[in-house]
């Protein structure tokens, strides 16, 4: 991997939304890589500043701050959860979005990477409800993971069913 920032997971808004007899299978880690384009936004502006005019390094610097702190932002707010009654997608941090859709709504999951994740280590998890649109949560770490749990509780529902 290129970057050697640690990956974060964070279950904390999950914990306190556990209902009686609900417990976490597994919570996804969200990957350093949401920090890339920044990163190479900081080393344009750099360049810029020493090949081309320093306001203009100093002006590409001062924008790409504001997508530096939507990242981190992302970064410690972002939480994707699976527990044996639901799957949990919290965002933000000043307005906190909160999606859920139960197992038994549950109807699809699937994993997309970029060439910049499969460099990175990355993937857009994907989950589909009956009824709603898919649940898109990008930059995680461990999806294969994610998505296995997610098959396993899909499919056991199906055999129940049958």
């Amino acid at each position: 991997m290129f970057l050697n920032i640690p990956n974060r997971k964070n279950v904390k808004r999950s914990q306190q939304a556990l209902i009686e007899g609900e417990k976490i299978i597994h919570a996804c880690t969200i990957h350093a890589g949401i920090f890339a384009a920044s990163i190479g936004l900081y080393v344009i502006a750099i360049l810029a500043g020493f090949f081309f005019h320093p306001f203009m390094g100093a002006l590409i610097f001062f924008i790409n701050t504001f997508y530096f702190a939507n990242a981190y932002i992302l970064y410690i707010s972002t939480e994707l959860t699976v527990t044996n009654k639901r799957v949990l997608a919290y965002y933000g941090v000043f307005v906190t979005d909160l999606m859920q859709i139960g197992h038994n709504k549950l109807e699809s999951a699937h994993i997309e990477q970029t060439l910049l994740g499969g460099m990175l280590g990355f993937k857009t998890v994907s989950v589909q409800g009956t009824g709603q649109g898919a649940i898109p949560v990008p930059f995680i770490a461990d999806a294969e993971i994610f998505k296995r749990h997610l098959d396993e509780i899909l499919f056991n529902d199906q055999d129940a069913k049958n």
